[in-house]
């Protein structure tokens, strides 16, 4: 049967054989209520989501696999945007399981990340199930768990009384024309991130002004079960907050009903964000909340605002394939010059990067970093695919991977404290967060 399927990107009318993949495999999808109209509105309201980019197995006349790539322009490092190939909706219909064709279509998502000259490709999963299996299998590494804090109502009493109020914060709800003001506050947000997803306007007010989505495939209505709080300081915007009250969600998928679920909270200052995180608690007490959820990033100063709460690392993890190593250098090699003018180091020496993504030839001379070729001063091989890319993002720095025996430096002409200052400058390590409503 697998010499009949013929593997091929979307064409019209594939909507439907499409959603009745997905439906059959994703319990979400199908609580959701997916359909065509639901799917081709993807194509609408995200940039990312492009029904071309849709591959799909077909056996028969019958749509029986599909992958759809997502694009996204991901931060790696302190101000570098990546285009990655996002992989989402990976499905086999049960019929057909066991031949193959979710891999056939995952490589076919590759080649086509070539392709387009993208050099990364990453997913969202489930850590050991068998699509996490076929996802390492296929190169992808574990990058990072999802997080979330979880409290009940005796923990959210104590926040609420340790939190403090500042009488110069005014705090109300969203206004139309609010979203200009809270894209600044997001740009301002994610400077000290990596990971973090590029936003502009038009994305802001399809995904989350003119329906709120928890997730990049799942929403609700704006004023219903999704509700939006706006932080401002002489009438400036300051700082916004997203929460769901999940009893009147339309479609409650993923959660309990009696969950409230903070999904977005940012501001521009501490005093700002402990007044929007206040006012959200407070409110969806107001709704009979039972059990709270905050889907904020495990640093300081949101583990301070919730340290009452409890911190779950979650089986959801996110995971990266690097699609083409040199060409990532290459795009990277303006942020790795700022990174070491910043640190104040100026070397000369040629590296080699060997990865199992590949080996490519990096030149320091001065604070500059360019993809060169020739003659290595050092060679550094890394261990495994999983440091390494967390390496990439600055989940782990440099030092962390040494200290861990992750690299193994095989051959060197350049003075070991001039090698490490000049690696732990290039490689430091950094604050990795996506917010849910940018997930695929």
């Amino acid at each position: 049967m697998s010499e009949e399927i013929v593997y091929r990107r979307y064409k019209p009318g594939d909507e439907s054989g499409i959603v009745e993949v997905m439906n059959a495999c994703f319990d979400t999808f199908r609580g959701y209520g997916l359909n065509t109209e639901v799917w081709l509105d993807y194509d609408r309201r995200d940039p990312g989501f492009k029904k071309e980019e849709a591959l799909v197995a077909e056996h028969k006349g019958r749509i029986v696999g599909h992958v759809q790539l997502v694009f996204r322009e991901i931060k790696l490092g302190r101000k570098t945007f990546i285009t990655t190939g996002g992989i989402a909706n990976v499905s086999t219909h049960p019929d057909y399981r066991g031949k193959g064709i979710a891999t056939k279509l995952m490589k076919m998502a590759l080649d086509r990340c070539k392709e387009l000259k993208i050099p990364l490709s990453s997913l969202f999963t489930g850590y050991g199930y068998v699509a996490h299996r076929i996802y390492r299998r296929l190169g992808y590494a574990d990058t990072l768990f999802m997080t979330r804090y979880l409290a009940e109502d005796e923990e959210v009493e104590r926040t609420l009384e340790m939190l403090p109020e500042d009488p110069s914060v005014r705090v109300r709800e969203y206004r139309e024309g609010d979203e200009e003001g809270m894209l600044k506050v997001y740009e301002q947000h994610i400077e000290e991130y990596t990971g973090a997803i590029r936003r502009d306007l038009t994305y802001w007010k399809n995904k989350l002004i003119d329906i709120v989505c928890y997730h990049g495939f799942f929403a609700e209505n704006l004023g219903e079960a999704a509700r939006v709080l706006i932080a401002e300081k002489n009438g400036k915007v300051t700082g916004y907050a997203y929460f769901f009250i999940w009893s009147k969600a339309r479609k409650p998928i993923i959660f309990s009903k009696e969950m409230g679920i903070l999904t977005e909270l940012v501001a521009s200052d501490i005093k700002t964000l402990a007044s929007l995180a206040k006012e959200a608690l407070k409110r969806m007490r107001e709704e009979k909340v039972k059990t709270f959820a905050s889907l904020v990033p495990p640093y300081p100063p949101y583990s301070d605002l919730f340290r009452e709460f409890q911190l779950f690392r979650e089986t959801g993890i996110y995971m990266d394939a690097v699609v083409d190593q040199s060409l990532l250098f290459d795009m990277l090699c303006k942020e790795f010059s700022a990174r070491l003018e910043e640190a104040g180091i100026r070397s000369e020496f040629r590296f080699l990067v060997e990865s199992p993504y590949g080996r490519t030839l990096l030149e320091v001379k001065e604070h500059e970093v360019r993809v060169s070729e020739g003659k290595a001063d050092v060679e550094l091989r890394f261990v495994d695919m999983h440091s390494f890319v967390r390496m990439l993002y600055g989940i782990e720095g440099f030092a962390d991977l040494l200290l861990k025996g992750k690299i193994d430096v095989r051959r060197s002409d350049v003075k070991f404290q001039t090698l490490l200052n000049t690696m732990n400058a290039l490689f430091p390590r950094m604050k990795w967060f996506i917010w849910p409503a940018d997930h695929w």
